[in-house]
């Protein structure tokens, strides 16, 4: 019988291809595995009636021993006729974030979950012959699962700002010192999570008109004794301690309510006691120059 002789050479070359192949598997699924990440993902966000657009791209998001990096690059554009002499824009990022770096912004500052970022001296002027500007910034948190979130944007001229007009908040140094409890709208103030030793309370304000705009606001909240008031999101406040009155207005960023909508502001309080906080008065502007208060639903319409 004649034997067939093998070919020692092919032997190793297909060793040799099922190696490479194996390798580049391995490769492959540990790139994936990895959570060192490069993304390339962007979004925009118009808002109807606003003179901007922001663009962001995201560059890096990265996890070391379970805190979670995030790297940007934003484009803002800006549309408006009148030539700006600065700006800011307003980002909402996670509770516990804290800034790593910051590039084209005079400032990146953190207060609550709004990051808000200056123009430095060579980026602040913007206008129809040079309408749009970039920055980035890069922060660190413990949420795994972050979305970028544009909460606005104001543009400054030499005349202002570009934002409309804006009443002034109705009476803000005096805050329900001599208001009457309403109780027929504590409903609206609501606990959102109890962790026992600190809970946190969302203020739901409606705006029940179909026609006008709430143009600025003053919601009043008594805090029993005891209670700390550690912060609370989407609003300008204080906090007297000795009349126990906690003082909401609207953020700098957009203190509106848009016809027919809502908002939330997230009060997070440190609890001893069982007492629970209660609305006390709630006071607005609307775009027609009417006073605004709650009705018994809860829903601010004019008077």
């Amino acid at each position: 019988m004649r034997k067939i002789k093998k070919n020692k050479s092919s032997n190793y070359m297909l060793i040799g291809i099922t190696y490479i192949v194996m390798i580049l598997t391995i490769s492959t699924a540990y790139s994936f595995l990895n959570e060192n990440l490069s993304i390339s993902t962007s979004a925009s966000i118009s808002q109807d009636g606003k003179d901007y657009v922001i663009d962001n791209t995201i560059i890096t998001e990265e996890e070391i021993e379970g805190v979670y990096y995030y790297e940007y690059d934003v484009v803002l554009t800006y549309k408006g006729e009148t030539p700006t002499t600065g700006w800011e824009v307003y980002i909402q990022i996670p509770f516990d974030s804290e800034i790593i770096e910051c590039y084209n912004a005079a400032s990146c500052v953190v207060e609550g979950e709004a990051l808000t970022i200056k123009n430095d001296t060579t980026n602040g002027v913007l206008s129809p012959d040079n309408t749009s500007t970039t920055f980035s910034f890069k922060f660190k948190t413990s949420d795994p699962d972050y979305v970028f979130n544009a909460l606005g944007a104001k543009f400054f001229t030499d005349g202002g700002t570009t934002d409309p007009d804006v009443p002034d908040n109705p009476d803000p140094d005096n805050p329900g010192s001599d208001l009457p409890i309403v109780e027929e709208i504590s409903g609206v103030l609501t606990i959102l999570y109890d962790w026992v030793a600190s809970k946190q309370y969302v203020l739901t304000i409606e705006n029940a008109s179909d026609t006008y705009a709430i143009t600025s606001f003053v919601a009043t909240v008594y805090i029993p004794e005891g209670f700390e008031v550690n912060t609370a999101w989407s609003a300008v406040w204080s906090f007297n301690p000795e009349t126990r009155i906690l003082t909401m207005s609207g953020p700098d960023w957009d203190p509106t309510i848009p016809p027919s909508s809502k908002i939330e502001i997230n009060i997070q309080l440190t609890t001893p006691t069982e007492d629970q906080p209660y609305l006390v008065d709630f006071v607005g502007v609307n775009e027609n120059g009417e006073q605004v208060r709650f009705n018994t639903e809860g829903k601010a319409v004019a008077e």
